[in-house]
């Protein structure tokens, strides 16, 4: 193996494990977001319709809860 193979590999795995990481990070966040799209609408038809989002990602308190999702 020539070492510009090695270090190919070497760099491919290193990027790899860093995606790893920030997605496992990422997974393991607590997240809580709130959208109001169209709330109220101003051209003199009345009310308007709007759509509300919610949404909450409670994250994950310990390691046993990652594996039991897998």
């Amino acid at each position: 193996m020539e070492p510009d193979q090695v270090i190919d590999l070497s760099v491919e795995g290193a990027l790899s494990i860093l995606i790893f990481v920030i997605a496992y990070k990422i997974y393991k966040m607590k997240i809580k977001t709130h959208s109001g799209c169209c709330i109220k609408k101003d051209n003199g038809s009345g009310s308007g319709n709007g759509i509300i989002i919610d949404t909450q990602n409670s994250g994950v308190s310990n390691e046993q809860d990652i594996l039991n999702k897998i």
